[in-house]
């Protein structure tokens, strides 16, 4: 690299195509009625194809934006739509079981809970260090005038453990890109 580029360690450089394709999953529900503080279960869409280990995200649904939580499932009634987590949640999220968009123009203020979990995984550090990896993307010029073109591209792929604390790395970068 011609130093052009700040680069760091941990490092997947990418100046041609780089593809990455996981297993569609379905990502995303609302919920069906309201989490309140120290439950461990919770209500979504029947039929999702969530399952045990699978971790989650739920959404604040109030002004305080640092209500969000993580949680990891530990078992999903298929049927009902009922899922039970790891821990107990500490905040309250808003659900409901149709959608709020007729009294509120549109808007379907029930809480979201994002599936983070993906079969193709890039992990940066698996313990918290605060230097994690970092996935970038750059054209190049060759030595001969060829001059590269580079693209990535993920679907449905999880990154975590990346990004570098106290730097402008981050976890997926694009830099000297057209």
């Amino acid at each position: 690299m011609s130093g052009a580029v700040e680069t760091g360690n941990k490092l997947l450089v990418n100046t041609g195509l780089m593809s990455f394709h996981g297993a569609p999953r379905d990502r995303f529900s609302r919920l069906r009625r309201s989490i309140y503080k120290d439950d461990n279960q919770f209500l979504v869409e029947p039929g999702l194809d969530w399952e045990a280990g699978d971790e989650l995200f739920f959404a604040p649904t109030n002004h305080q934006w640092e209500h969000g939580e993580y949680r990891t499932i530990t078992a999903v009634d298929d049927i009902t739509g009922i899922v039970t987590v790891d821990s107990p949640f500490e905040w309250y999220h808003f659900g409901q079981e149709e959608s709020t968009g007729a009294e509120f123009n549109g808007l379907d203020m029930r809480g979201e809970v994002r599936l983070l979990t993906r079969n193709v995984k890039i992990v940066g550090a698996a313990t918290n260090d605060k230097w994690g990896g970092n996935i970038l993307t750059m054209d190049r010029m060759e030595f001969d005038g060829t001059f590269r073109i580079a693209t990535t591209q993920f679907d449905n792929v999880e990154v975590s453990g990346c990004s570098q604390e106290n730097t402008y790395h981050a976890a997926v970068r694009f830099e000297s890109t057209g």
